[in-house]
């Protein structure tokens, strides 16, 4: 494949209406402290490890490799039982649609670059209509091989799985990073990749645009536009 797509999940794919803060604050409830909040943590385009470091530190309890173990595992058990009475989680506007015609076009591979763990992301893709299976290239928030872990870290792992893929190397510049936060942004121009931003999360089209991205959009309605502009028409 000549061009990648990677996508993010929350805030650009889909809403989970609050289903995986849930989920981690009441493993933290078990785990740390019956009364522990969410309350002061930024989540929006972070990846869950660190998500997770920073919920120990406010909680004063050190984070080993055992309690992390733990704590995801909780986490995971805790997001699995909620999603099962619950609707809450939606795909976004032409959020399917462009999936789709990412993964008939010829030229391009469909993949996720997301700050969720591998468990909890294909179970909101699941949820919101879409087939993880189809995402052939992912790069999952604990994927970095670095210490301290970042998003940025994610965009070479992407790359290197389309080698071990299709057993041929993608370009930086024919990768395209899909997100709704300025971490998406610098992930993808830390690589020399483009990034679209869709500000359908928690930051505004200006706010996106200060951070730099590429193409700026409202939605992901737009299949044809945004589709013509991944394969080179920026």
């Amino acid at each position: 494949m000549t061009h990648l797509v990677l996508f993010d999940i929350d805030g650009t794919l889909l809403k989970s209406g609050g289903l995986g803060l849930t989920a981690m604050q009441a493993a933290a409830r078990e785990l740390l402290h019956p009364d522990f909040t969410m309350a002061g943590i930024d989540v929006a385009g972070r990846i869950d490890p660190l998500i997770v470091r920073e919920m120990f530190q406010k909680a004063g309890v050190e984070l080993t490799p055992e309690l992390a173990i733990e704590f995801r595992k909780r986490f995971v058990a805790i997001f699995r039982d909620t999603m099962r009475t619950s609707s809450t989680c939606r795909a976004l506007p032409g959020g399917r649609e462009l999936v789709h015609a990412v993964r008939q076009h010829a030229d391009c591979a469909s993949g996720l670059l997301t700050g969720n763990y591998q468990e909890t992301g294909t179970l909101k893709l699941s949820l919101a209509g879409y087939d993880p299976s189809g995402f052939v290239i992912c790069a999952w928030g604990d994927d970095s091989p670095h210490e301290p872990p970042a998003r940025d870290h994610l965009t070479p792992v992407a790359i290197a799985r389309h080698l071990q893929h299709f057993g041929t190397p993608v370009a930086p510049d024919r990768v395209t990073i899909i997100g709704d936060t300025p971490h998406d942004v610098r992930c993808a121009h830390a690589h020399g990749c483009a990034c679209i931003a869709v500000a359908t999360g928690q930051y505004s089209r200006d706010q996106l645009h200060a951070a730099g991205a590429d193409l700026v959009v409202d939605d992901l309605l737009d299949t044809h536009t945004l589709l013509n502009w991944t394969l080179g028409s920026r």
